[in-house]
């Protein structure tokens, strides 16, 4: 610090010396030593806070004389606040030790706001990820399911209070990154909550559809986290997140699939949905994953061109095989996987396919997309096709003819919107390209 002080060519050295060598000696002695054994947790912590308050010291001192050229100062804030952390993960419980770590970034801002030392948001930025580490990993999702109720709500929703008042201090111009990595946070947060409180209705029952939807959803949440913040990350770190990202999207992948095929309680006789209709096992397992997808457009600037259309054709995946299941279940009751299929329920879902032809003839009008004229092209089909073969073949007499002039009829109806939709959108991409 005295080298640090005085000034001259190396006094940034210097100061890099002081940021560093106190915490290595600490974390050496913590690591092969033990000392917490030898003289207790609060001795330990205690030496540990006491070299924290020397560094703010030397960080007030350093002020006093740097008025233009900030490094200095802020090397000595940065060890502070380092062993700062390093001596609340000592001295606390895991349940206080998140809560401290997110008030820490908050301070972290408060002192970079008021010093004006860029080098802080750094510690921001890595105290945004620890504690989100915490929330979902280490002790994360297995102690929240575990713990109670309002211990575990007032661990989320203090970390949620104290990275928003961080996120409402810091400034979007000057830093940029730790407002997005912290932002990114805030916007998992709540999301995050939601999981957990479905994983402790269904009592941990990982091994189901629900189950596996509700991994999905939270490996969704952590790819949304790495990919939002991209925009912000350059070099290495930019190549890490990306990795994550991919990662945790090819975890999410693999729980969807399960869902939908292994643990699907369309031919899994073990599988039985759970909960009243409509807002059921159901739509914990497909539905809400794709609510978080199709909020991923939306929510980040790097999810464009064809990145985009698989989202939507993921989501629109999971929203059909919902609504297929839930009808089933409306008619056969809740176990999915008993044989057969009763003229009632097959007639349902040709009703929902002209629906959902007719919707998405109707978006394509209002929205002037191409792709959404295509897929409803594509329903409509489909939707002839089942009438055709499948409904059709089981009727007889007075009936057959009866359905095939309401199917007329509503083919018509079609028909007429589709020579409506069809001009509109030929003028529109005429417009486009001249």
């Amino acid at each position: 610090f005295w080298r640090a002080r005085e000034g001259g060519e190396l006094a940034l050295a210097w100061a890099f010396g002081l940021a560093l060598y106190a915490p290595a000696v600490l974390i050496a002695l913590e690591v092969f030593w033990r000392p917490a054994e030898a003289i207790g947790q609060p001795a330990w912590g205690s030496v540990v806070l006491g070299t924290a308050a020397i560094m703010t010291l030397f960080a007030e001192r350093l002020a006093r004389i740097d008025s233009d050229d900030r490094r200095r100062v802020a090397l000595a804030a940065l060890a502070a606040l380092g062993l700062l952390s390093f001596a609340l993960i000592i001295l606390l419980s895991d349940v206080a030790l998140t809560i401290a770590l997110a008030l820490t970034v908050a301070l972290a801002v408060l002192v970079d706001k008021r010093f004006d030392l860029r080098p802080v948001s750094i510690f921001v930025q890595f105290g945004v990820i620890f504690v989100s580490f915490r929330l979902v990993f280490e002790p994360g999702m297995d102690w929240a399911l575990e713990a109670p109720l309002v211990e575990m709500l007032a661990v989320y929703g203090g970390c949620f209070m104290a990275l928003g008042a961080a996120w409402a201090q810091l400034s979007a111009t000057e830093r940029p990154a730790a407002k997005t990595v912290t932002e990114s946070a805030l916007l998992s947060l709540p999301a995050l909550v939601i999981v957990i409180l479905l994983f402790r209705t269904l009592e941990g029952q990982v091994q189901s559809h629900a189950g596996q939807g509700l991994l999905a959803s939270t490996f969704i949440i952590a790819a949304m986290a790495q990919a939002y913040r991209l925009p912000v990350s350059t070099g290495w770190l930019f190549s890490l997140r990306v990795c994550f990202a991919g990662l945790f999207g090819l975890l999410a992948t693999t729980c969807l699939l399960a869902a939908m095929v292994g643990f699907n309680p369309l031919h899994n006789a073990n599988e039985v949905v759970r909960g009243p209709f409509l807002l059921d096992t159901l739509f914990v397992a497909y539905v809400l994953p794709g609510l978080l997808l199709s909020a991923a457009p939306r929510l980040l600037s790097v999810m464009t061109g064809p990145w985009r259309q698989v989202v939507y054709g993921v989501t629109s995946l999971c929203l059909l095989l919902y609504i297929g299941l839930e009808t089933r279940r409306f008619w056969r009751g809740d176990v999915l996987s008993v044989p057969g299929t009763t003229d009632p329920e097959l007639y349902s879902y040709t009703v929902l396919l002209l629906i959902a032809s007719t919707t998405l003839l109707l978006l394509a009008y209002f929205r002037r997309s191409v792709e959404l004229y295509r897929l409803a092209m594509v329903a409509v089909g489909l939707t002839l096709a089942k009438a055709f073969l499948v409904d059709m073949a089981g009727l007889e007499g007075l009936i057959r003819v009866a359905s095939f002039l309401g199917l007329g009829l509503v083919l018509a109806g079609l028909a007429w919107l589709n020579n409506q939709i069809k001009p509109r959108l030929q003028d529109e991409a005429t417009a486009e390209a001249a």
